[in-house]
């Protein structure tokens, strides 16, 4: 990659390179060295200056294919007054030999190509600063934009839920207002625990158990004791991370279709494990295909899918499965080790 620090080290190479091979064409013509020396310094100074004004000049006027023809008429024009200044200076400090034109050609174009060359580094330069400008802004921008969707499903997310349990508070108030009381509470401490905690986050699998566990409660006041879960969660995944509220949608899923068309208790399980270095968590609900609902099919498995694509862009790590009897889903976090 072109940076500003290779330019710089180029131009300095060149500069030395020229003050050995000029100097050394002088003193091989007749001059001393030390008059050859102090030719070639003076040389090597008006080139560091030409080289500060090219590289001015583009700073304002910079250098691309439709404008090819007024960066060679500059860097000639700038060639020619380098070269006259060095025959000025020159003939100030000693009377040197006469040089041969063909040398002051030579001069002239070596000047003529070196500023041409540092022109089309420097346009290379530009033009990749540019390229990684644009694809920082890109990035954040992306970023934005994936805050700005997980914040939206956020939103929806909880006027679902918000409207499925205050219809359950609804529905308590006047045949069991302990009930609905209770209810009250739960849902307070259940909406606090979401409103401090950003979905696009991590957190321990045993902080979204712990949400978890409160919208469950708020849920089995809802159905008089029907709904039964059983977590089987491995000890050893219990601190491993994974995107925060992304079991809840799961939970509410498995809730609305596993007592969907009964009034029989009903078993949900939540299973944990580590495998190849992922969080596996499947949720799992009695389901009977007969009776057409369709448990796949619900806003908050689709946020979730949404969720999960937003931040890891691999589908595979939502998978389904319906079986006679039950409906499972699996979600695989991966864990950075």
């Amino acid at each position: 990659m072109v940076t500003r620090a290779r330019i710089l080290t180029s131009a300095l190479l060149l500069m030395l390179l020229w003050f050995v091979g000029h100097s050394s064409y002088l003193y091989s013509v007749g001059m001393p060295i030390g008059y050859a020396l102090i030719d070639a310094g003076i040389f090597s100074i008006l080139f560091a200056v030409g080289v500060w004004v090219s590289g001015t000049i583009q700073m304002y006027y910079r250098p691309s294919v439709r404008n090819i023809s007024g960066v060679l008429a500059a860097n000639a024009l700038l060639s020619l007054l380098i070269l006259l200044l060095y025959r000025f200076f020159s003939s100030l400090n000693y009377t040197s030999p006469d040089t041969p034109p063909a040398y002051t050609g030579l001069v002239f174009l070596s000047l003529f190509m070196l500023l041409n060359l540092l022109a089309y580094v420097s346009l290379i330069w530009s033009k990749e600063k540019e390229q990684l400008s644009a694809q920082q802004r890109k990035t954040e921008l992306d970023a934005l934009s994936k805050n700005a969707e997980l914040a939206g499903l956020r939103l929806q997310l909880q006027p679902h839920f918000l409207f499925n349990s205050l219809n359950s508070i609804s529905a308590l108030v006047e045949h069991d207002p302990k009930a609905a009381q209770k209810m009250i509470h739960l849902l307070a401490e259940f909406l606090r625990g979401t409103l401090r905690k950003d979905p696009g986050h991590l957190i321990s699998l045993e902080e979204e158990l712990e949400q978890i566990k409160l919208y469950l409660a708020i849920e089995q006041v809802r159905f008089a004791g029907r709904l039964q879960v059983e977590f089987l969660c491995s000890a050893d995944t219990m601190q491993l991370r994974l995107p925060a509220l992304v079991l809840q949608p799961l939970i509410e899923n498995a809730v609305k279709y596993g007592l969907y068309g009964t009034t029989e208790s009903v078993l949900i399980k939540v299973v944990s494990t580590l495998e190849n270095q992922m969080l596996q968590v499947s949720i799992s609900n009695p389901f009977r295909q007969d009776e057409g609902a369709a448990p796949g099919a619900g806003f908050g498995l689709e946020s979730v899918k949404k969720r999960m694509h937003l931040l890891y862009g691999r589908p595979e790590l939502v998978q389904t499965n319906i079986g006679q009897q039950h409906f499972t889903i699996s979600l695989l976090i991966p864990q950075n080790t």
